[in-house]
């Protein structure tokens, strides 16, 4: 699995990630009631649903940046995948998707 490789992004690069993360952060729905809930063994079964999917919305959120990032060559060290990312995202641009 490919790590990032923060010593080859700019400052700029570093920047982009951060805000665009949290951008994407910020547009999950906390589940403010239930987080408000004082019961501390709560098994309302509205409340770990709502939890559960505030914290799979939020993991999935930095998947999908992180994913991005990689179909940008932006975190892989590997010249060749690089390459073949970039002529794949080439054609996406062309294309009318």
């Amino acid at each position: 699995m490919p790590r990032i490789a923060w010593a080859k992004a700019s400052s700029q690069d570093i920047h982009n990630y951060r805000s665009t993360l949290s951008n994407m952060l910020n547009s999950i729905d906390i589940p403010n009631d239930t987080l408000l809930c004082n019961d501390l063994q709560c098994k309302d079964p509205n409340h770990v649903y709502a939890i559960a999917i505030a914290i799979c919305n939020m993991h999935m959120q930095m998947i999908l940046l992180t994913l991005v990032w990689l179909l940008q060559g932006l975190l892989c060290r590997s010249p060749t995948v690089n390459s073949r990312v970039g002529a794949f995202l080439g054609c996406l641009n062309r294309s009318s998707l």
